[in-house]
């Protein structure tokens, strides 16, 4: 059961990276492109928070 868990919480985390990277690229392509420097910060803040939780649990 803990097993499960775990692997949900990685495939989100998987997804959302993705995700995140899908939207970088799209917004890097449109005339402003500070706005992809935002959306890479802010998933680079929630992968980080994501990982410092997943740490906690250990």
């Amino acid at each position: 059961m803990l097993a499960a868990v775990f692997l949900m919480i990685v495939f989100a985390i998987v997804f959302a990276s993705a995700e995140a990277a899908y939207q970088v690229v799209r917004l890097a392509r449109r005339p402003p492109r500070w706005r992809a420097l935002v959306v890479l910060a802010g998933a680079t803040l929630c992968l980080s928070g994501v990982i410092h939780f997943l740490h906690s649990l250990l």
